[in-house]
């Protein structure tokens, strides 16, 4: 079993609460995004709470993405980093080897709806580049668009879509054949039996979704056996401290909410 969990990780303080919540939950791969702390502290929290065995993958230019696994270091290889986009190859004990894409994409803050999309596209189009053939991607990580935008559904953008059926058969438009993502962070939509509604919480004018869904898994059809879709939550804590407030996330620690999925691969791990 692997366990990954992402967080963007705007505070400080979140660097403790990280280190516990890879304790409760016995994470693997740990990915954040946006911190004001580096890999090195971040090494030194995880060790403080018991969580030994973990390394650093942290690219070394042009990201803010933070990589710490404790997989074996001849599992887990270092294939690309690019902006906004970081690709390590995990290798299991069956030989099979897949393709894990991290990403932290431009805010709505800095950036058109236009310009997000356009930023989809080309990203996608960096990670098929370094896709096997047998296509066994997984991408996490901070979106910055609701799973229903364009550049998360759209066929020449993400093509991520919400129905397992559906996304066994390449689809053809014109002359080009497009390969889509499943996305189950779709199930997550909503409050039903108290969980957050959302990963991010913005109140805006007339149009307001108040809560939004950007940070977000995406698989590849020939995972989706793999993918434990129980295990899929966005984090509510990190067994000792809430990360929610009055005005929805709790934004001393984060304005973020992480997420945390289990994939039934056989990985080696560290002593």
């Amino acid at each position: 079993m692997l366990t990954i969990s992402f967080w963007n990780a705007k505070q400080k303080a979140a660097c403790e609460s990280a280190a516990r919540l890879v304790r409760s939950h016995e994470a693997d791969i740990l990915i954040l995004a946006e911190c004001p702390f580096d890999d090195a502290e971040m090494l030194e929290a995880l060790h403080a709470v018991g969580s030994h065995g973990f390394w650093s993958s942290t690219p070394f230019t042009g990201s803010d993405l933070i990589i710490l696994t404790r997989l074996l270091r001849g599992s887990f290889g270092m294939v690309q980093d690019m902006s906004r986009l970081a690709l390590r190859e995990i290798r299991c004990r069956d030989g099979s080897r897949i393709l894990l894409a991290m990403v932290h994409l431009m805010s709505k803050m800095w950036r058109t709806h236009n310009d997000q999309r356009k930023a989809a596209e080309d990203v996608i189009g960096d990670i098929v580049s370094h896709e096997g053939q047998d296509r066994k991607t997984i991408i996490v990580g901070d979106f910055n668009m609701n799973p229903f935008e364009e550049g998360m559904v759209n066929a020449n953008a993400f093509h991520a879509l919400k129905s397992r059926k559906e996304v066994r058969m390449n689809r053809q438009i014109d002359r080009t054949v497009y390969t889509p993502f499943y996305n189950p962070t779709w199930g997550l939509l909503g409050d039903r039996g108290g969980r957050p509604p959302g990963t991010f919480r913005r109140v805006g004018g007339v149009y307001c979704l108040f809560w939004n869904l950007f940070d977000q898994v995406l698989l590849r059809e020939g995972l989706i056996g793999c993918f434990d879709e129980d295990s899929l939550r966005i984090l509510k804590d990190d067994g000792q401290i809430s990360f929610l407030g009055r005005a929805g996330v709790n934004r001393r620690i984060s304005d973020h909410l992480p997420i945390m999925f289990r994939m039934n691969l056989e990985v080696e791990i560290e002593d």
